[in-house]
Parts: structure tokens; C-alpha cells; sequence
């Protein structure tokens, strides 16, 4: 991984792979209780972000396909704040900020079921519905230990994450539920093309 900070300070070139997910780091703010200048506002740098866009059920579903499977209130969060800053580093960048959409023709059943959840007011009970199913594929793989090898206190203080947990995913729900049908039509606007993603890098690459 690079060390980014360290790039800048060299004034080296980099690539950076990153979700983008606290718009304050990136754009400067409040980032880890501390007020930072946000990377995208580093001197002597041109900037040009990619950013991938991937629907939810997507995003959703291929985390639960991988070997390290992060918690469902990690993805839906991640989702909720990288796609709800979209106007934030397009106005940033202007037409250095590019959207490309991942082929997911796959998951077509999925993206048109998740959708008439959606619209339906039932988004909760669908995923509720799609990880019960399969309690097990759907599982976090970051919890290292069961329930019967814990002690009273531990388990107690576990039942007390757990209920937190699901107050927490219960709003990155909701969030996502009001605010997917307006970042859906804004990323139909915003998508471009693997020509002009082409065209736009070699542009910027060569200024």
C-alpha cells in the first residue's frame, strides 16, 4: 500500500486506491477528531478521481462471495458515504471526477428485486429475507470465536455489540432506502464510457 503521505511530501506521482468514503479526508474537514486539509486540496498536484459505481445488491452480494467477508453494516456504510458525496467531489474536481459503472448484467434478478423493495418501502425485509436464506453465507467472517466458548460477561458484553450493531445497520438501511432512487438517476447521468475514460485519462496524463 502506499504511503501517501510520504508520496506528497516527496512530490512523487501516485496512483491511489482508495473507497473514498470519508469525504473530509478527501476534501478536507473533521477526520479522526482532528481538522485536516483533505488530500484532493494538496498544492502542486493536479487530480483526477475514477470512481467506481456499483449497485448496492452488487456491492452487497460479491462481499458475501469473497473470503474476507466484512459485516453488513460495513458494506451498506461504505456504500451510504461513498455514493451520497458524489456532488461533493464533482463539484471538487469538475470534469477530472469520472464515473464508470461495473458490468453487472449478472445480477439482473437481484438489482430488479432490490429495486421493488425499494420503491416499495420494504428494503429492510427484503435483505432481512435474502440473508436469512443463507444465515451462513451472509455471515461476517471477522468474528473469530462462538458463542459457546465465550464466558458469561463476554457473551453479555457480545449481546450488547450485537443489539448495537443491528441499531446501526438498521439505519444504514433506512439511509439507503431514501436516498438510493436520486443517486441512481444522478449516477445515469454522470456514467461515462470506457472510450471516453480512455480519452480523459490520456488527456490528463499528457497536460
Amino acid at each position: 500500500m502506499i504511503d501517501v503521505p510520504a508520496a506528497i511530501q516527496a512530490g512523487k506521482n501516485f496512483v491511489w486506491d482508495t473507497t473514498a468514503s470519508n469525504a473530509n479526508k478527501m476534501l478536507g474537514g473533521l477526520y479522526k477528531k482532528k481538522e485536516v486539509p483533505g488530500i484532493l486540496n494538496t498544492g502542486n498536484y493536479d487530480h483526477l478521481m475514477i470512481m467506481v459505481y456499483a449497485h448496492p445488491i452488487v456491492s452487497f452480494i460479491r462481499n458475501f462471495e469473497r473470503e474476507r467477508k466484512v459485516p453488513k453494516v460495513g458494506v451498506l456504510s461504505t456504500w451510504n458515504n461513498v455514493y451520497g458525496n458524489i456532488d461533493r467531489y464533482k463539484s471538487k474536481l469538475g470534469d477530472n471526477f469520472i464515473l464508470y459503472r461495473a458490468p453487472d448484467s449478472q445480477y439482473e434478478k437481484e438489482i430488479k428485486d432490490f429495486e421493488a423493495a425499494v420503491k416499495a418501502g420494504k428494503l429492510k425485509e427484503y435483505l432481512e429475507e435474502l440473508t436469512q436464506s443463507n444465515p451462513e453465507k451472509f455471515a461476517s467472517t471477522f468474528r473469530k470465536t462462538d458463542d459457546a466458548d465465550l464466558s458469561p460477561e463476554e457473551l453479555e458484553k457480545r449481546e450488547k455489540t450485537r443489539a448495537k450493531t443491528k441499531e446501526l445497520l438498521d439505519a444504514q438501511i433506512e439511509k439507503l432506502e431514501k436516498e438510493f432512487l436520486s443517486i441512481s438517476d444522478k449516477v445515469e447521468g454522470m456514467v461515462a464510457t470506457e472510450d471516453t475514460i480512455k480519452q480523459k485519462v490520456e488527456s490528463f496524463i499528457n497536460s
